[in-house]
């Protein structure tokens, strides 16, 4: 007889309800900032953050739609909803991402883990909308771009959290013995963390400042502070609170036994 942990759907979207709410919160104020875009042409204005839409512009400029998509819509080019469907496609995808590299966590680390992606899914680009009217730096930005690279950061913070137990309870060589296949996808998950961040550190104006359709490019200080400050603050959080420890796959998993 073996313990393993298992979710049944409902179980288990109830426990990641708020990274579903976060992500769907982003999506349905994009869509909702491009519909009012047909009664006010230069809705951006009143929604990026600048010192003139503040406090709210802090908050709105989030849920704004990048400039390439209102620079086709008011050259009433149809190609808008593409630039759009790319930014709602990546956050769904990246959202797959993270349930699929937290599934085997017991109930109590799946809320915790849900919790610190709501958080960090908006408040590094609250802050950096703070910083960047406090400093004057820059011109007012709008876009959902900070939120993206937050997800980014989110997927490789809890890539590397996953991969730190293969380093505990004696270390990689028994914890292989323990489990050929249980260390493998500890090794598959910190891969997976330390691939992104070399992309970013030996890459960092492809990966840091994306060209649009039209050429525009966002705001690259974002994108730098949301990644950065997000990576270190699920790092930080894995290594003082070694979730799980034991942590699956490397000891005992509370859930249905099965033999």
């Amino acid at each position: 007889m073996r313990e393993r942990q298992g979710y049944g759907p409902r179980k288990y979207l109830s426990l990641v309800k708020l990274p579903i709410i976060g992500t769907a919160l982003e999506i349905v104020a994009l869509l909702a900032i491009v519909w009012l875009w047909q009664f006010d042409n230069y809705i951006f204005n009143q929604t990026a953050n600048s010192w003139g839409n503040f406090p709210w512009g802090i908050f709105t400029s989030m849920v704004t739609s990048d400039t390439d998509t209102f620079a086709y819509l008011f050259a009433k080019n149809p190609l808008w909803w593409a630039t759009l469907f790319l930014d709602i496609l990546t956050m769904g995808g990246l959202l797959f991402v993270w349930c699929l590299l937290n599934y085997y966590k017991d109930e109590s680390q799946l809320r915790t883990r849900a919790k610190l992606y709501f958080i960090l899914l908006f408040v590094p680009s609250i802050i950096f909308n703070v910083i960047e009217l406090a400093t004057n730096f820059g011109l007012p930005s709008v876009g959902p771009s900070g939120v993206q690279y937050s997800q980014i950061a989110i997927i490789t913070g809890f890539s590397l959290v996953n991969g730190f137990p293969l380093f505990r309870a004696g270390g990689v060589m028994a914890n292989f013995r323990r489990s050929v296949l249980a260390s493998l996808i500890s090794i598959v998950n910190l891969g997976l963390g330390v691939f992104i961040i070399l992309i970013a550190v030996f890459n960092p104006i492809q990966f840091f400042s994306v060209v649009g359709f039209v050429g525009l490019k966002v705001n690259y200080y974002t994108h730098i502070f949301a990644f950065i400050t997000t990576i270190l603050a699920l790092v930080i959080w894995g290594l003082i609170t070694q979730p799980g420890v034991p942590d699956y796959p490397f000891g005992p998993l509370k859930g249905r036994l099965s033999a």
